[in-house]
């Protein structure tokens, strides 16, 4: 806890964290396609029976909207499950994006035993783009792996889970290694 209370010190890593934080959230959003530009009018609505929709499902990971906002060019879906998700992979990218700004910062530590802890540091967050655009990343590869896209697809519902562990996983492995120096 004292080496996230260190890298939260730091005005400019969290500025540059939060700035992540709200990208990322903002692009997870638009990708489960609950975030679309372009709409044209203004309105707010709330279905009736928001109550029963709020834990229904469409699909894996994904939860039915019980409302919809728009203005500005903006049509925003609301669906609190999705939004509750969203935070929480945006929250664990927040901390390891601060953490990896803020070991990045102490160079004479990342030349000891640590040559590609970077690099490192990056995979839980590439890997969290696969849990929900998954079937986009497959498009331009689809005549190459076509024979494996009922495999992934039967796969795909474990890209969240694995995402959120590799994602504490680099949280965790991170803070000890701040905390060691």
């Amino acid at each position: 806890m004292k080496t996230m209370k260190k890298t939260l010190k730091d005005k400019k890593i969290l500025f540059l964290g939060l700035l992540i934080f709200i990208i990322y959230f903002l692009l997870y959003y638009w990708s489960i396609g609950y975030l679309n530009f372009g709409a044209n009018g203004s309105h707010v609505r709330f279905s009736s029976n928001w109550v029963n929709l709020v834990f229904k499902r469409s699909s894996t990971f994904l939860f039915e909207p019980v409302g919809s906002f728009q203005n500005f060019g903006i049509h925003v879906l609301v669906s609190p499950m999705n939004i509750l998700l969203g935070l929480l992979l945006s929250l664990l990218v927040f901390f390891n994006v601060m953490a990896a700004f803020y070991i990045y910062k102490l160079p004479k530590q990342c030349r000891l035993d640590h040559k590609y802890t970077g690099l490192i540091g990056i995979l839980p967050s590439f890997l969290t783009g696969f849990a929900c655009c998954a079937p986009t990343f497959l498009i331009p590869l689809a005549s190459i792996i076509g024979s494996s896209t009922a495999f992934l697809s039967s796969i795909m519902q474990w890209f969240l889970p694995l995402s959120v562990l590799l994602l504490v996983y680099g949280i965790y492995k991170s803070y000890r290694l701040i905390q060691s120096y």
